[in-house]
């Protein structure tokens, strides 16, 4: 599909090398937009979904979306130049590791890639979205420590064995996990993603399941509740 359309706003995906997928929808549909979150950095936005997203959850925050790859930055930019929030969401096309600016961010959110020692597809703008060669999660942690506020917020999805590898780095960092969505795709699958959210405040860990699709095949109402604001058929 070349393009998805949603309540407020359509991505066109042809130039990037990750489509819309549930990952991002759920991400972006779980994470609570809260009043500190001023400045926000998208660290590989792809399509620009995520920053999308954010400003449609927000009234007032700025958005730094950053893109490494040219493709997805020209698919970004489109995007985001029709979309009624492009005032509020500055687009960036480079290295987000070398990223120049003295700006700190109140929240931080990322689809990260999760690959690391998997067969690479032949195309780049794949690579770049889906296996750690740009991104690893060191470099994510270390542009949160660095770009994000003292009571800043990290947010993402990972596949569960990789989420448990980055949780065990967050700890060593000193910061907390304060929410995580387990996520299964079918009632009698084993959890496939989670949803995370870090924070540099110490918190307690609020935990949550979501389950994609019914018995039925169809998506489940928690699903649907979870992402109505952005899905055209909810």
């Amino acid at each position: 599909m070349s393009t998805f359309r949603f309540k407020q706003f359509t991505i066109h995906q042809q130039l990037s090398g990750m489509k819309v997928g549930t990952d991002s929808i759920i991400l972006g549909s779980a994470i609570e937009m809260k009043s500190k979150y001023k400045r926000i950095l998208d660290v590989g936005t792809g399509t620009g979904l995520l920053s999308l997203m954010m400003a449609q959850k927000s009234l007032n925050s700025d958005i730094t979306a950053v893109e490494i790859d040219s493709n997805a930055y020209h698919q970004a930019n489109i995007n985001i130049d029709k979309c009624k929030w492009r005032n509020r969401i500055n687009l960036i096309h480079a290295d987000v590791k070398q990223l120049k600016t003295d700006d700190k961010y109140d929240f931080i959110i990322c689809n990260p890639p999760y690959f690391i020692n998997s067969q690479q597809s032949n195309f780049i703008s794949k690579n770049t979205a889906r296996h750690q060669v740009e991104l690893t999660f060191k470099d994510l942690l270390n542009i949160w420590d660095k770009k994000g506020k003292d009571d800043s917020d990290l947010a993402c999805v990972l596949p569960i064995n990789e989420s448990e590898k980055l949780l065990g780095m967050v700890k060593i960092y000193g910061y907390s996990l304060a929410y995580y969505l387990e996520i299964r795709p079918h009632p009698n699958s084993n959890p496939k993603r989670a949803v995370m959210l870090f924070s540099k405040n110490k918190s307690i860990t609020i935990k949550s399941e979501l389950c994609i699709h019914n018995n039925q095949g169809g998506y489940s109402q928690s699903y649907i509740n979870l992402t109505q604001d952005f899905y055209l058929s909810h």
